[in-house]
């Protein structure tokens, strides 16, 4: 039996996996009241969140009814509220280096969907309960006459009851150019447009003062849905601003402010210098303003705080970061998980060290040029950029992998196409270079990081425990072969020791199935 397949109260209660007359002793016989701990959280930006948590028998009910939901529920694109696979981050990622990013916020989203509201929407499509069905499971889903926030049906009710506003708001930015999307109470409208479109909204200046007033038909969309916009929360950014949706960056890529992530440097390092339970209790007394009852300091909350903004980090920017790697591998050297090492280069400043050489779009030869249209380069100290000759031609550019806006021209200085290797002169201050080192033996360990086909925002590859297995004598220079895959792009990257040395230069050998290695000794300028 489905949700959709119930006709009855009784039908009803036995897809809950209860009678029908403990359903209702539970929603009739005794005040709801009894099922729901009130209390309240501080918001970011100051003031009171009131949460209604359930407990006890409804709670397993309301868990089983939203799973059947779930089941139920087609999200649109546009919706990344509380669906499978979706999140702020699938959110966010729909309006990456935008030059309007407008984000409109709804007042008392949970408490405004009332009980005849979630009653409505069980009666029509695609529930089509009766009147009997629909009323129990709107009682089962509402506290004090409204949708209460801390219950598990609330969030999918609430995308059920926003699918009206969803399609009407899809349609307006559509018409005018722009892109829509929601997280439960969060709208965003986006755009490459020269001016923002005054059917969504229009800048107002008051004295110096910036306004944005929201379009008549905007706000009639949103009112005759039920909604009220929050006036306060409305903001307008535009490329150059710092542009967020859900509280993640969205200029370039997907990114994090640098202070979300100096607070967790912080919060490591006074773990690490005042031991766990003294590190709990100057976070706790320094920034949770009362928020948990603590009676005793064990540590244990601050370590889930930490892992939490840890994983957080992970989410947004992906466990190939290198901020990421760096926090994560504090973490569980600080909680003693030494069998769990996340293998990473272990400074943000390695990155800059990195380069992307390709050919423009606009080169007339880019069809028929013999050089591959992409490799990787690195900044060698006393030395310039280094990369593999059969990388190079002369039309080509270079750009530091976070910074994709500023193209280098460059001048050939030395270029070996016997030995495979090539040194660039850029003029650049901002030169961020590897030290080399000589002396390598089998089985040695050793990293690669490159850039197999770059995309903006992409996070290099890396090649963690490359293994020494022997030498090969090519044009007269004794080339190092490894265990590891060499992918296309990755000419030109630097290998690195342990100790974040550059010991040679990454290359495809003649055989697919060999990958090797320039020593770094090859490199010499005359």
């Amino acid at each position: 039996m489905d949700l959709l397949s119930i006709h009855n109260p009784s039908a009803l209660a036995e897809i809950l996996g209860v009678t029908f007359k403990g359903l209702n002793y539970l929603l009739y016989g005794q005040s709801l009241d009894n099922h729901y701990n009130n209390f309240e959280i501080p918001k970011k930006n100051g003031g009171q969140r009131k949460i209604c948590a359930p407990k006890g028998p409804i709670k397993g009910i309301q868990r089983k009814l939203s799973t059947l939901l779930l089941e139920v529920y087609n999200p649109k694109f546009y919706v990344h509220s509380f669906c499978l696979d979706k999140s702020i981050v699938s959110n966010a990622s729909e309006h990456i280096r935008k030059r309007f990013v407008l984000n409109i916020d709804l007042k008392n989203f949970f408490p405004s969907i009332n009980f005849g509201r979630v009653r409505g929407m069980f009666m029509s499509f695609p529930f089509n309960f009766p009147e009997n069905v629909a009323t129990l499971l709107a009682q089962l889903c509402c506290y004090n006459n409204k949708l209460p926030q801390g219950a598990p049906t609330s969030p999918i009710v609430s995308n059920f009851i926003c699918a009206r506003l969803d399609s009407h708001l899809y349609k307006l930015a559509k018409g005018n150019g722009m892109k829509y999307s929601r997280y439960a109470d969060d709208l965003t409208f986006s755009s490459n447009l020269n001016t923002l479109p005054v059917q969504i909204a229009q800048r107002k200046y008051t004295g110096h003062k910036r306004e944005i007033e929201i379009s008549e038909k905007l706000n009639n969309i949103i009112h005759q849905n039920g909604f009220e916009i929050n006036l306060k929360k409305v903001r307008l950014s535009e490329e150059f601003m710092n542009q967020k949706v859900t509280g993640i960056t969205v200029n370039e890529k997907l990114n994090l402010s640098r202070q979300y992530l100096m607070q967790i440097r912080s919060m490591l390092y006074s773990w690490q210098r005042y031991g766990l339970i003294e590190a709990e209790k100057k976070h706790c007394e320094n920034h949770c303003n009362n928020k948990y009852d603590i009676s005793e300091y064990t540590g244990e909350l601050f370590s889930k705080i930490v892992n939490g903004k840890i994983c957080y980090l992970s989410m947004v920017k992906g466990k190939e970061d290198l901020w990421f790697r760096r926090y994560i591998n504090s973490y569980y050297e600080l909680m003693g998980f030494h069998d769990r090492k996340y293998k990473y280069l272990p400074t943000y400043e390695f990155l800059r060290t990195l380069w992307v050489i390709e050919c423009p779009e606009d080169c007339p030869e880019k069809e028929t040029c013999t050089s591959p249209k992409q490799g990787t380069a690195f900044a060698l100290t006393d030395v310039g950029l280094i990369t593999c000759a059969h990388t190079v031609c002369e039309r080509m550019k270079v750009f530091k992998c976070d910074n994709i806006s500023e193209k280098y021209d460059f001048i050939i200085k030395k270029k070996q196409d016997d030995l495979d290797y090539a040194v660039l002169d850029i003029e650049c201050n901002d030169l961020f270079a590897l030290r080399k080192r000589s002396n390598v033996i089998r089985n040695d360990k050793l990293t690669i990081s490159g850039f197999p086909g770059y995309s903006i925002g992409q996070q290099p590859s890396i090649l963690h425990d490359c293994t020494i297995t022997g030498y090969r004598n090519v044009s007269t220079v004794e080339r190092i072969i490894i265990n590891n895959t060499i992918r296309g792009g990755m000419s030109g990257a630097p290998v690195l020791n342990k100790k974040n040395e550059v010991i040679g230069i990454a290359a495809k050998g003649n055989d697919e199935t060999e990958n090797q290695v320039i020593p770094i000794d090859t490199i010499y300028i005359d």
